[in-house]
This record gives structure tokens, C-alpha cells and sequence, in this order.
């Protein structure tokens, strides 16, 4: 009864995904897209694609931009859109963030997501790569609001940082004044960013299975 109990407050931790049609996914992911390309272009300085890049933005689901994804998939994808807007919200508030890369595990068309044996009942996992630019300060921001996340399930497998300068700060001597016996040393810090990327799973719970009440029957008598 607790393992039940339990199963079922992280089935209600994450966010209910509205049923929707292959079409009706189109036109949400394509509504997504134009409005978080708004935000982002706003205030916010986002940018949301690599520089001399040709490809356009699309959620990391570039796929689905001209056909619609198969029935069966329809609920796993909603569930990520959802996701990926959510992450993208924490870089728009953190603003002056350049996302490199949003580029999801391949689901293949006609075959159900990947589970394991013992998964395939309570537990579904799909995986993602993010990659970005930003100060540390908007970094350590998005990382605690993916991690904090109330609406989605994320286990953060993977982090890999690099400065975008790997060699010290450098150093100014300011030669003593009169009546100094030394000068000083004083850092020249410059405008460092970090390039992150970040190995994500999106865990969705299922509602434990109803447990078939006991019958009232009267117990047999023992031979």
C-alpha cells in the first residue's frame, strides 16, 4: 500500500498532458514555436540557434515541422514539448543565454518507447541533449529550476562545462608610488561565459494498477 501510495504522488507530480490528436500536436508544437521565437527575440536576448547556422528552431522537433507524428507517440511527444518549453522559460528569465543545441533521444516511428522490462508498467524514460551558452550566474539558475522543476520529472545524468577562457585571468602590476616599498598586483577580469551541456532524462510515472479486492467468501475447512 505505501509503494502504491508513493507511485501515485509521482504520477501526480507531473504536469497532465492534454490529449491531442497528430494534427492538433502540429499545430501546438508550431504555436510553441512562434511564441517562445517572440519572447526570445524580446528583452530576453535569447538566442535560439547557433551562429551561421541554417536550420530554424523548432523545439527539437524539426521532424514534425511539415507532417505529423504517428498516434502512438502523440502523448509522449506532447509530454516533452511541454518539458522543453518549460526549460526554455528558464533561459528566457535568466536572459542573455545563446541555446546551442536541443536535440532528443531518436524515437523511432512505429515502435513504442524504450523501457526496460521492469519499467514497462510504472516507469517511462525519454532522454535529451541540452547545450548553451551563458554567464555562471544564469547557468546555476537554470540547472536549480530544472532540477527543481514542480511540473516535470528530470534526472540531470550528465553535466559537462567549459570556460570560454581556459587560461587564468590575467594580471596588471601597478608599479609602487612614492614611498611604497611594493607594487601591487590587481586581476583583469574580462566578460567569461560557460558553454554547458547537459545529458537530461524526462521520467513519467504511471498510476499504480487498481488491486482487485478479496473475495468475503467463507474460509475452507481444513481436512
Amino acid at each position: 500500500e505505501k509503494i502504491a501510495a508513493f507511485q501515485k504522488h509521482l504520477a501526480d507530480t507531473a504536469l497532465p498532458v492534454e490529449p491531442l490528436s497528430p494534427t492538433e500536436f502540429q499545430d501546438k508544437l508550431k504555436e510553441t514555436v512562434a511564441r517562445i521565437t517572440t519572447k526570445a527575440a524580446g528583452d530576453a536576448h535569447v538566442s535560439l540557434i547557433p551562429e551561421k547556422s541554417t536550420e530554424k528552431f523548432y523545439m527539437g522537433f524539426p521532424e514534425y515541422a511539415q507532417k505529423s507524428p504517428e498516434k502512438t507517440l502523440v502523448p509522449q511527444l506532447s509530454r516533452e514539448l511541454a518539458a522543453f518549453e518549460s526549460i526554455i522559460n528558464l533561459m528566457l528569465a535568466a536572459k542573455n543565454v545563446s541555446v546551442l543545441e536541443l536535440k532528443r533521444d531518436e524515437v523511432k516511428e512505429g515502435a513504442p518507447p524504450a523501457a526496460t522490462k521492469a519499467e514497462k508498467k510504472s516507469v517511462r524514460r525519454s532522454g535529451f541533449t541540452l547545450k548553451f551558452g551563458s554567464s555562471d550566474t544564469a547557468f546555476r539558475s537554470i540547472l536549480n529550476g530544472i532540477v527543481g522543476s514542480k511540473e516535470h520529472f528530470f534526472i540531470v545524468t550528465q553535466i559537462t562545462v567549459q570556460n570560454s577562457s581556459p587560461q587564468a585571468p590575467k594580471k596588471k602590476f601597478d608599479a609602487p608610488l612614492p614611498g611604497e616599498a611594493k607594487g601591487s598586483f590587481e586581476y583583469i577580469f574580462g566578460t567569461e561565459t560557460v558553454v554547458v551541456t547537459l545529458e537530461i532524462e524526462l521520467v513519467d510515472f504511471a498510476r499504480p494498477e487498481a488491486t482487485p479486492a478479496k473475495s468475503a467468501g467463507k474460509p475452507k475447512e481444513a481436512k
